[in-house]
């Protein structure tokens, strides 16, 4: 897609015209409002214990990805047990493998994520009950100090206790993570 922007006729009052005539902002602000996801499709809410009893696993678990998406702490750590356990790629950099364990500990990788990517986004492509878990598979794209990589494909393994996530391992090349946060070389 090719956006040409001209300069309004001298004396134009128009105010469409007016903010083309600064041309480099209006590329910005297309830049911005292009690159900005969809927002995902409405959702029950479940920002609190009632609302989240109601959901299926499934539905929580997208739930919970559109918190992390939108960087929405209290609303994602309401979804999660108390002893909840997370084992993101993330932590094979950042805590020599340890798991994120309980409430504090999805606080600590939300500090991790803004400490170490510049960039970190998720992209669901299917979300399915196996049992009592759920197994949502999508692609990851980051960037961190070291370089970057695009469209890993990634499976999420969530499981639940009493209502609420309780464990979310995450699979993907562990190779790509090393490599955009520590460099090719790691």
């Amino acid at each position: 897609m090719q956006i040409v922007c001209r300069a309004p006729p001298a004396g134009s009052t128009n105010p469409v015209a007016s903010t083309l005539a600064a041309p480099q902002q209006a590329e910005a602000r297309l830049a911005t409002e292009v690159a900005a996801p969809a927002p995902p499709p409405a959702l029950p809410a479940a920002t609190d214990a009632r609302a989240a009893e109601t959901l299926s696993n499934e539905e929580i678990v997208r739930v919970l990805f559109d918190a992390f998406s939108r960087r929405d702490l209290p609303s994602a750590v309401e979804l999660m047990h108390r002893d909840v356990v997370f084992q993101p790629m993330t932590a094979a950099v950042t805590r020599a493998g340890e798991p994120y364990r309980g409430h504090e500990g999805i606080r600590r990788y939300t500090e991790d994520v803004e400490t170490h990517w510049q960039r970190l986004t998720i992209r669901l492509k299917q979300i399915r009950s196996a049992g009592q878990a759920v197994v949502a598979l999508g692609l990851v794209s980051g960037s961190g100090s070291g370089g970057s990589f695009e469209d890993a494909p990634t499976t999420w393994v969530v499981k639940f206790k009493e209502g609420r996530v309780a464990h979310v391992q995450i699979f993907s090349d562990e190779r790509y993570v090393t490599s955009a946060l520590v460099g090719e070389n790691a």
